[in-house]
């Protein structure tokens, strides 16, 4: 069954907190994970007027990003095959991150916690073996 309901965000973040053994909670539509390193591991961004739920995490800072090459960059987005339906962006701050998108309407709370947790694991294997 699908989510559909004004509460669906909250229900999605109990249900990956309980899978993590961790509390979570939704602020502004948005919650943030950490490492056991207390690295940014995920933020879960819902934009409930567009039925859609962003998960990214930086990979590099600005300084780090200046050193890659934009063309490189542009190649590793066409590597879907490691990206798993995710891509490279800039942020505002020049920072390079790793996004996703889904529409909410599309997820149960199981398929959602699958999702958010491939996006970590899929994150830290782009974050070792992007270039430095």
């Amino acid at each position: 069954m699908t989510l559909s309901s004004s509460d669906a965000s909250t229900s999605c973040i109990a249900a990956l907190g309980e899978r993590l053994g961790i509390p979570l909670t939704l602020r502004d539509g948005a919650c943030a994970l950490f490492d056991t390193h207390h690295r940014e591991a995920a933020i879960i961004e819902f934009t409930p007027d567009q039925d859609l739920v962003t998960v990214h995490r930086q990979l590099r800072s600005a300084a780090e990003t200046s050193a890659l090459d934009a063309s490189a960059m542009l190649r590793i987005n066409a590597d879907q095959a490691r990206l798993a339906g995710s891509w490279l962006v800039l942020d505002d701050r020049e920072a390079l991150r790793l996004m996703t998108v889904v529409p909410l309407s599309l997820l149960s709370t199981n398929i959602f916690c699958d999702w958010v947790t491939g996006f970590m694991q899929v994150a830290q294997e782009v974050d070792a073996w992007l270039p430095d």
